[in-house]
């Protein structure tokens, strides 16, 4: 790595230059815990020793004090407190000074510029039995954890405090021994640079208050600032570091040989010391720090005017008098020194020198010392190097200040000696910048003497700088007459860069920065230039006038088009991965990839925690991802994020095996198969489904296909995965099975037969063969039927019906179905092969049983139920109804026929009498029988009702007939009629009375007729209905011409035979003329009581007394015949007066009716009419 230089008069000592020895003897080494190395700025990491025109100064302070301070008092076996001076109530301890740069030669102290600083604190916080590195601390209620490699700054410029983090080596943080002094480092170099000169504050420094026994607490701070400026003389400053445990009581001492600096010439030589110790007591003497003088080799004891040779550690601080707060004369254990070695005569350092010897010990105090520096005047020859911009893509630059990607741009290089002796081997070397390449054949070297020098060769090389190098190896420069001659000039160009990756940085606007240095050896001297920067010229105003430009020239680039053109789909940062185990991160790995000379740190903006990595300070293997900067070299606050993952042998995972519904292998993806190796990418492995656990390495991979079987085909893929971890082979199965069913083309159809009687078998047979007409096709093979028929079902005799599956099926097993029936079915009644009975009337009593029908069908067995359906719709009672008697023969399948026979059923029979009844017997009048009890059944509807009558046919007076009639009737209105007639003799109490009256006369008293001793309490009743009795009296007028006899009944209280008297009524009309009357029939009769026709009215018919009348039915039987026919007492109205077929005083049938009318006229004459009459109700 190139190192970087600083100023115009910075000269950078490389690691095989200038070179800090330690040598201690072995008891010395016993109390070294950290070597002293020196002090390499993270900018410039190969700079061991500062060869600069400028100095290092020191300020710090203590964090700690007495709680009752006294300017002797040490702090061991005493109370301490802290120091807290910034009224911030958010810290614990705090304490400040005044950063100054010198006005040595008139140099004026905003003139000078920050090379290198550093920040040291050191502190004592325990007193038991071991010191963590953490711990906590309450203090007013407040807690807080204070860690020993942290601190907060405030600089002059800053309103807040920043957290400052040591690293874990920087420098030693003893927990169980040493006293528990430790001491920490962190650089702050950019910090300073921001903040400038002023007052710095260092809070919350690791350290307790109380009492810490004998060794006692201390806690402090230090800064040490390199700084230049062009006014001041050359020194060589070197600060280095480590940590020496000095115990006390003992006589060791510690040697510290330094070598690789350039005292002057000639004249006095000055030597500058600065130190930082720790737990320096005032009141403890002998311990000293030596220098070997050149002049006799012997020490020269040091000491400033704060201390003394004998108490050189004796806390105190003195750094040249700039402002502290607290300023403490004993800062209680805390030593900060900077002061000149005394060296009269260069009996120290004498002229030339390059090597010296510095010697520290203790005889009884304890401390330990971490920090030194010292700066010596020293001599550089002064080549130098003038550089500046000449066109921009042809233009020339004073008109314009932009480039863009794909420019040129050109410079040129002055070469001046402003020194006093020639510059043997003097070199030119121009490094490109990163963003930026050399135009070949660019170059152009003038020499302005004579003769000219050797070799006089201009190059570029490539592999040297961030985009290479451009080399002049002149040769050797003269001294010329005057220091501003130009004794050559160089020319060339480069071009602006067109990588996107360097370009869209979007931390920085990207840049062409060029340096250029001269290097070379002093004639006379010896002395070597190394890396001496170009400048542009000189400041011309301002504060610093006269100051040389040290900056380089910076030509920003505008590549916002560019980008947006050209760069849209290419990176941002680089990742870079690694497999552990891996002991470190080979750096070149990394910085290789980057601008030779970028710089590499674990955070960025650069402050007092940041690491840089290099080829001493590689990558830390950690595991996982972690971001890192890199810095190109003149980057102008540019850099780039980067990752580096390291992570153990990556997990590799197979893409999942998968089940794929296809035919064959052309259906796999997005690999398709290969019986062969196929490279691939890691993108077609993710894409394929697989999985890495850092998908940033480098991967080869590889797959080949095999295959086996066929339903399914299995695929097994095997990837070869080779990685800069190792190489694996893991494996992917495919299982490509067709999974897709057949597709049904023609359903399956339903088929019906009729029965043949033998199971249908052929027809079933064929449907099956045909699948029932279904068809089918697969997307990969061929299909096969089947079904699953086994038996016809729910059959019905010799026919049923079968649901049958008819299943197509590939090769693969899919399948797809269709259902259908087959059905044999039976239509076909079966019949009846017995004779059929014939419609019959019965008699209620004589209804037949059902006759065995027999019967056959064409398919099965039958079945014969027989029915008797009662119709009484029409039925007047119980015994009269129709039967509808009705057969059914079914078969198997429910086809079936009936017959029905329909026997009408009446009940015609009376009842009849089941006890004794004599029909006659004679008796006289008081040995009348009671009425006897008789007992009556019925053939078929039971008894409806019995009426009794009890009638007398007087014969004559002393006797008479008692007639005694029952009339039984069935519910059908069937009657018996039963009687008895009993001859009653019964004494004659007189013979009856004849007696004629005319039916115009008057109604006649009867009791007229008898003799007045018969007694009138006796009852008047008619033996003879005439209709003229009324009590006692007889009104012929509406009699009808005839005998009536009427009897006169007394009877006796005794209840013996009654007195009976008879009279022989003769009603004529021997008072009346007849006369001729004509007969009119009127034939429509309707007897419903509504007055209208009720009855057969025959007109005149009156006229004609003697008179019959016939009606017959349509058949011819008569069911009316009277005599006498008066349109009143006797006339027809509907009833049935036969006694052939119709029952008597039965309604008859509404219908056509013949009537035969007979009459004899008053001459005797007959005569005769017929003809049809009509019943309706």
């Amino acid at each position: 790595m190139k190192t970087k230089n600083y100023s115009k008069n910075l000269s950078l000592g490389g690691k095989n230059i200038f070179i800090l020895l330690f040598f201690v003897s072995l008891s010395i080494q016993s109390q070294v815990r950290v070597n002293f190395t020196p002090r390499e700025p993270i900018s410039s990491p190969s700079t061991s020793i500062f060869s600069i025109k400028g100095d290092f100064t020191l300020i710090g302070n203590t964090n700690l004090t007495l709680n009752n301070y006294d300017v002797n008092e040490p702090n061991s076996n005493n109370n301490m407190v802290y120091v807290d001076i910034d009224g911030d109530s958010n810290t614990f301890n705090s304490s400040s000074a005044n950063l100054t740069f010198s006005n040595e030669n008139g140099a004026i102290p905003e003139c000078s510029k920050v090379i290198f600083a550093g920040l040291y604190w050191t502190g004592r916080a325990s007193d038991g039995s071991n010191s963590p590195e953490t711990f906590n601390v309450t203090k007013n209620s407040v807690t807080k954890l204070f860690n020993k490699r942290k601190v907060k700054l405030k600089g002059p410029s800053s309103t807040s405090y920043i957290e400052i983090t040591a690293n874990s080596n920087d420098i030693y943080y003893p927990q169980n021994s040493d006293g528990f002094m430790y001491s920490a480092f962190a650089e702050i170099t950019d910090y300073v640079k921001n903040n400038g000169i002023g007052q710095y504050t260092v809070a919350d420094i690791a350290l307790v208050e109380g009492n810490g026994g004998s060794t006692g607490y201390y806690g402090g701070w230090g800064i040490i600032v390199v700084y230049e400026n062009s006014k001041m003389k050359w020194r060589d400053i070197t600060v280095f570091d480590g940590h020496a445990y000095v115990q006390g009581n003992s006589t060791s001492n510690h040697q510290i040989p330094i070598s690789g600096f350039n005292a002057v010439q000639t004249g006095q030589v000055n030597v500058k010391l600065g130190l930082m110790a720790g737990e320096g007591d005032r009141s403890i003497s002998g311990d000293y720090f030596n220098i070997q003088r050149s002049s006799d080799n012997n020490w020269q004891s040091l000491n400033h005017t704060g201390n003394s040779t004998n108490n050189f550690f004796n806390s105190s601080i003195q750094t040249g008098g700039n402002t502290r707060n607290p300023n403490l004369v004993n800062n209680t254990g805390l030593d900060i020194s900077m002061f000149n070695i005394p060296n009269p005569n260069n009996s120290v350092i004498t002229n030339n020198q390059t090597s010296t010897t510095l010697r520290y010990g203790s005889t009884q105090d304890t401390y330990v010392i971490f920090m030194a520096a010292m700066a010596v005047d020293a001599y550089i020859p002064d080549p130098e190097g003038v550089m500046s911009l000449v066109t921009i893509n042809g233009v020339p630059a004073a008109s314009t200040t932009t480039v863009t990607p794909g420019q040129e741009i050109e410079y040129s290089i002055k070469i001046l000696n402003e020194g006093t002796e020639n510059i043997n081997n003097a070199q030119i070397k121009i490094q490109l910048p990163y963003t930026a390449t050399f135009v070949n054949g660019s170059q152009n070297g003038v020499v302005n003497f004579s003769p000219l020098p050797t070799p006089n060769n201009i190059y570029f090389n490539p592999n040297d700088g961030p985009s290479g190098t451009l080399i002049w190896d002149i040769g050797t420069l003269p001294v010329p007459v005057s220091p501003t001659t130009i004794l050559g000039e160089l020319k060339y160009k480069i071009k602006i860069t067109e990588d996107c990756f360097l370009l869209k940085n979007s931390n920085c606007v990207p840049a062409a920065s060029l340096f250029g240095y001269i290097n070379g050896i002093g004639a006379i001297t010896g002395i070597q230039i190394i890396n001496k920067p170009f400048i542009q010229g000189y400041v011309t105003s301002g504060l610093c006038i006269g100051d040389p430009i040290l900056n380089p020239i910076t030509t920003m680039i505008d590549a916002t088009n560019f980008i947006n053109q050209n760069c849209q789909n290419t990176i941002n940062e680089l990742v870079f991965n690694y497999c552990s185990p891996i002991s470190q991160v080979p750096f070149n790995s990394i910085a290789s990839n980057y601008p030779i000379g970028t710089q590499f740190y674990n955070n960025y903006p650069v402050n007092g925690s940041t690491i840089e990595y290099t080829n001493s300070n590689p990558f830390p293997n950690t595991l996982g991802s972690l971001n890192y900067y890199a810095v190109p070299p003149n980057a102008n606050g540019c850099y780039y994020t980067l990752k580096i993952n390291i992570d153990t042998n990556p997990t590799i995972t197979s893409p999942q095996s998968v089940n794929i519904n296809g035919c064959n292998s052309s259906v796999i993806s997005p690999l398709v198969y290969s019986e062969t190796p196929v490279n691939i990418n890691l993108q077609d492995f993710i894409n394929a489904g697989g999985n890495v656990s850092n998908n940033q390495l480098n991967y080869t991979i590889s797959y080949v296909d095999t295959s086996n079987g066929s339903c399914p085909l299995v695929v097994t893929r095997t990837y070869t995965i080779i990685t800069s971890c190792s190489t694996q082979t893991i494996t992917q199965t495919f299982t490509i099975i067709d999974t897709t069913n057949p597709v049904i083309l023609v359903q399956a159809s339903n088929a019906e037969v009729q029965c043949d009687g033998n199971g249908n078998t052929e027809a079933l047979n064929a449907w099956l063969a045909s699948n029932g007409g279904a068809s089918a096709s697969d997307n990969c093979s061929n299909v096969t039927w089947t079904n699953n028929f086994t038996s016809v079902s729910d059959t019905c005799g010799a026919t049923g019906s079968a649901s049958v599956t008819f299943t197509a099926t590939d090769n693969c097993g899919n399948s797809a179905a269709t259902t259908a029936t087959f059905t044999i079915i039976d239509t076909t009644n079966p019949v009846f092969t017995s004779e059929l009975p014939q419609n019959i009337s019965v008699s209620c009593d004589a209804v037949p049983n059902p006759v065995i029908m027999t019967g056959t069908d064409n398919c099965s067995d039958v079945t014969i139920n027989v029915l008797d359906a009662i119709d009484r719709q029409e039925s007047q009672c119980e015994g009269e109804y129709i039967i509808n008697r009705t057969w059914t023969i079914t078969d198997g399948c429910n086809n079936s026929s009936s017959y029905t026979q329909i026997i009408t059923v009446f009940d015609n029979t009376p009842p009849t009498l089941t006890n004794q009844l004599n029909s006659q017997i004679s008796v006289l009048c008081s040995e009348i029988p009671e009425v006897p009890e008789l007992i009556f059944t019925d053939n078929c509807s039971g008894i409806n009702e019995i009426n009794y009558s009890e009638t007398s046919n007087v014969v004559s007076i002393y006797e008479y007939v008692l007639i005694r009639e029952w009339i039984v009737s069935d519910n059908c209105g069937n009657e018996a009629n039963f009687s008895q007639t009993i001859n009653v003799s019964v004494e004659k109490t007189s013979d009856a009375i004849p007696f004629a009256i005319c039916i115009e006369e008057n109604p006649i008293d009867l009791f007229t007729i008898l003799d007045d001793s018969i007694p009138t309490t006796g009852e008047w009743q008619e033996i003879t209905n005439s209709g003229g009795l009324n009590g006692n009296i007889f009104n012929p007028n509406n009699v009808t011409l005839g005998n009536y006899t009427i009897q006169y009944v007394v009877a006796l209280e005794d209840n013996s035979c009654p007195m009976i008297y008879e009279i022989y009524l003769n009603v004529n009309d021997d008072c009346i003329v007849l006369a001729a009357c004509d007969i009119t029939v009127y034939n429509a009769v309707s007897p419903n009581d509504d007055s209208s026709n009720d009855f057969l009215f025959i007109d005149g018919i009156e006229c004609y007394p003697n008179n019959s009348i016939e009606i017959y039915n349509r058949w011819g039987i008569l069911v009316y015949e009277e005599t006498g026919y008066n349109n009143s007492l006797k006339s027809f109205k509907g009833v049935s007066e036969g006694r052939n077929t119709v029952n008597r005083n039965e309604l008859l049938p509404d219908g056509t009716y013949f009537y035969i009318l007979k009459y004899t006229d008053e001459e005797n004459k007959k005569h005769d009419r017929s003809g049809y009459l009509y019943l309706n109700r």
